[in-house]
């Protein structure tokens, strides 16, 4: 299922798993220091 619909979906889940992470990140840093 290659339809452009599911791609434009995992691109947005995408980048919103990679902006989950950095906040992640940024909150074990505030964390540790």
């Amino acid at each position: 299922m290659k339809t452009p619909m599911s791609k434009i979906n995992v691109q947005m889940y995408y980048q919103r798993c990679k902006y989950n992470c950095l906040l992640v990140n940024n909150l074990l840093l505030f964390i540790i220091t």
